[in-house]
């Protein structure tokens, strides 16, 4: 008897798999206030590119799964933010949340707000 050795190959998302991740201006200025805040107010260069690198990383991530993002209209007394599609969050590396919404028939996240995870971000459902 002769055993059989399978060679399994890493699974690697093809494009197919892939979602578009939309960001509007609004998240762009948001990535170049909080880059402007640590490298003026902090004086702290490196750490601004760090961080904003950490920040679009994450941000890139919602291509691959973004339905691991907690539920944020549960916690909405308002309703869903955009009627129709479910609001996710993300935390990012535990400072920032991306609040997004995805549009599954056109694989597409749309990325609404980016915020600090300590502030209070319901306030954008009120």
């Amino acid at each position: 008897m002769r055993a059989t050795i399978y060679h399994w190959t890493k699974w690697r998302p093809s494009s197919l798999d892939k979602y578009q991740v939309n960001l509007p201006l609004a998240i762009y200025e948001e990535l170049a206030a909080i880059r402007s805040y640590i490298r003026e107010e902090l004086k702290s260069p490196d750490a601004a590119d760090k961080k904003i690198q950490e920040l679009i990383a994450g941000l890139r991530s919602l291509e691959i799964f973004p339905e691991r993002g907690f539920n944020v209209d549960e916690r909405s007394k308002k309703g869903p933010l955009v009627p129709g599609h479910l609001t996710r969050g993300l935390p990012i590396k535990k400072d920032y949340i991306a609040i997004y919404n995805i549009d599954e028939a056109q694989k597409v996240v749309n990325v609404r707000y980016l915020v600090a995870s300590k502030s209070d971000y319901m306030r954008l459902f009120k």
